[in-house]
């Protein structure tokens, strides 16, 4: 219904074409198959893209809850598309060093922490061993796991906005602690890894190669 009294013209049958493909397919397809699409979104106009980001978040907020699946893929196409249609958007860097995010990065670990994790104590063990990352940084190993409501995604979202402002090295070394975060177990979950690919989407670092497609 939001498509028909929403959408633009013709999208209704796009989706009827599509939509009996997308519900048989595996919900692992999900998200890499919105990163094909990619390439083809970015010949759409300015005016064709600006009404399908418009649909786009008003399919996502249409329940009024977001979950990791709708997440990453709203970071997926901003990072992919955003760039295309506004080049001259530019990212000032207003921190050249972890210190200035402590708090963002301890919402990130805790979350990603807590995703792999049912039990505390693993989760627990898995934000150790993200911040570890962090060693040579005075007081990071005193931090300690959040609180799993202090760590939601729209926490972990504002927390994001803040790191994005870190330059490129803290960005990275950001995306490393969370890539020993989810691996601290010796296995990646198809939530765990959809949730670091939509923080390397977030804050414009390539995927680590581990987590795969």
């Amino acid at each position: 219904n939001l498509i028909e009294n929403q959408g633009p013209n013709g999208c209704v049958s796009e989706v009827k074409k599509v939509s009996a493909f997308i519900l048989d397919l595996d919900p692992k397809f999900f998200l890499p198959l919105a990163e094909l699409a990619a390439p083809a979104l970015r010949e759409l106009s300015p005016n064709q893209y600006s009404d399908f980001k418009k649909i786009t978040k008003l399919l996502i907020e249409e329940d009024r809850a977001i979950d990791l699946l709708e997440y990453s893929i709203d970071k997926m196409l901003e990072a992919s598309l955003d760039i295309h249609f506004e080049p001259n958007r530019k990212q000032v860097i207003q921190y050249y060093n972890p210190i200035g995010v402590t708090e963002e990065i301890k919402k990130l670990i805790s979350c990603l922490a807590y995703e792999g994790h049912e039990d505390f104590k693993e989760a627990e063990r898995a934000f150790a061993r993200g911040i570890s990352s962090f060693s040579e940084i005075k007081g990071f190993d005193q931090l300690e796991i959040l609180e799993q409501s202090q760590s939601s995604f729209s926490e972990v979202d504002q927390a994001l906005k803040k790191i994005k402002a870190c330059s490129l090295p803290v960005r990275k070394k950001i995306i490393q602690a969370a890539g020993r975060t989810i691996a601290a177990d010796g296995q990646i979950t198809i939530v765990e890894a959809e949730l670091i690919r939509a923080v390397c989407y977030s804050l414009g670092c390539p995927v680590p190669p581990f987590v795969g497609h």
